[in-house]
């Protein structure tokens, strides 16, 4: 806690401060994908987004098995002194990851829903 009086009659530093964010893209690639593939694929997507920073890695990680999809995060991180918003990255991000996957053959399901129909009595 900070006293009202030490923030308006004192200098406050912030420590924890940064110019650098975390991007972070979520996408679901289907079940018969190459796991391998779509990390390599995905990396070098975000490796090629101008102006990321590149002094940290991109990163892609698998999250979960989901109900159509098995699910990723694909991050990088960008620096804030660019003149363009977090949302611009990240649309440029989704853009190269989407490219990337339609040229390699890497499909991004569609939810499946199945309506299994009631048994049927029997008399």
């Amino acid at each position: 806690l900070i006293p009202n009086k030490n923030i308006l009659t004192q200098v406050v530093t912030n420590y924890t401060y940064s110019p650098f964010r975390r991007v972070a893209i979520g996408v679901g690639v289907a079940y018969d994908s190459d796991l391998k593939k779509v990390i390599d694929v995905t990396t070098k997507a975000l490796e090629g987004v101008e102006g990321r920073d590149t002094s940290n890695p991109v990163r892609v990680v698998f999250t979960e098995f989901g109900g159509s999809s098995i699910n990723l995060s694909a991050e990088f991180w960008i620096d804030y002194k660019q003149n363009r918003t977090f949302q611009a990255f990240k649309h440029e991000g989704i853009l190269a990851i989407a490219e990337a996957y339609r040229a390699n053959g890497i499909e991004i399901p569609f939810p499946i829903t199945q309506l299994i129909p009631p048994p049927t009595p029997k008399a």
